[in-house]
């Protein structure tokens, strides 16, 4: 078995270690992408002409049918979503696709379950204060709890049924919005479907975790984000072209709410960006997940799934071109 790791060698520092090179190296022939960049697709295609495995990470050339050549039968991608880094014609000619798709979607909701909290305690602000000398009193701290609060989730995809799980000892009441409601994980989990409108207008925290494609492009928009009641906090952990960020930094100059962002319209956040000097946002650089210290399990999941492929066993990780073209297709 000939496997490529096109990762360029920035990203391998991330996403791999000593044990992840000697266990390739008992799988196959294994070439790595040296250098210092990602391959364009001329190098790529011939890159592939004699390969089976390809292992790839973020910023990826999108891999097509003509430059996977006759050989390639298995991409196997560090990342979550596989949107900006394949073709769906991979499917149409056989080559199956895997990726870290289930351990970010694990990953990312437990750090909205940290967002969460540390906005409701208030802990950056209280933090910064004891920093500076100054000492709260208890009755002046202004801290929620989550027990009993109404959260509202925008779609129903991997993240949000992990985080409706994570939450579940915290006592809150679930509302989710969904294109394809199913009543067994409604069921199954715990929670009530609701509408758009109903969600933004009755939930204490509404988080976003919408893939984004041309369908979904500000989907949340002015009219949704004016029916955020007082005192609500409103979070998007997905990406930055499902919110309409003008009309989102229009209404939280009127402190009727609250946010948490992680991603944006542009990345990295721009030095002129209003969202910058407003004091009801809190904004994070895109990091929600995975955690730094998955990293290297991630890329061990993946090798165990090249091995899973070479002795034709079931595919843990496996994305069917079905959940592919429900995924983020943009980066």
């Amino acid at each position: 078995m000939n496997i490529l790791v096109s990762m360029n060698e920035n990203l391998r520092t991330m996403f791999f270690s000593d044990d992840i090179y000697d266990s390739l190296k008992d799988i196959g022939n294994v070439t790595y992408n040296d250098t210092g960049k990602n391959y364009n697709q001329e190098e790529l295609k011939e890159q592939l002409a004699d390969k089976d495995v390809i292992i790839t990470g973020w910023g990826h050339t999108k891999i097509t049918p003509q430059i996977a050549g006759e050989r390639l039968k298995l991409v196997v991608h560090t990342g979550g979503t596989l949107g900006p880094i394949i073709d769906s014609g991979l499917y149409d000619v056989g080559i199956k696709t895997v990726s870290a798709n289930e351990i970010y979607a694990e990953s990312v909701a437990e750090g909205v379950i940290a967002y969460i909290l540390c906005e409701l305690r208030k802990l950056n602000f209280h933090s910064g204060n004891t920093k500076n000398g100054i000492w709260t009193k208890n009755e002046d701290l202004g801290t929620r709890s989550l027990k009993g609060k109404t959260l509202g989730i925008v779609s129903l995809g991997r993240i949000s049924t992990y985080l409706i799980k994570q939450l579940k000892p915290f006592g809150v009441n679930i509302k989710v919005y969904s294109t394809s409601p199913d009543d067994n994980k409604k069921k199954e989990l715990g929670f009530e479907y609701g509408t758009l409108e109903e969600i933004f207008s009755n939930s204490d925290i509404v988080t976003v975790h919408t893939a984004a494609n041309d369908e979904t492009f500000h989907m949340i928009n002015k009219n949704l984000l004016k029916l955020l009641k007082q005192g609500s906090l409103f979070i998007n952990t997905s990406r930055g072209s499902v919110v309409d960020e003008e009309a989102l930094i229009e209404q939280l100059k009127e402190h009727r709410f609250s946010a948490i962002l992680d991603v944006y319209t542009k990345e990295p956040l721009s030095a002129q960006s209003e969202l910058l000097n407003l004091d009801n946002v809190t904004l994070y650089p895109h990091m929600a997940g995975p955690a730094s210290d998955l990293k290297h399990y991630i890329t061990s999941e993946m090798v165990n799934e090249i091995n899973r492929f070479k002795n034709e066993k079931h595919l843990r990780y496996e994305i069917t071109k079905k959940i592919f073209i429900g995924m983020t297709q943009t980066t």
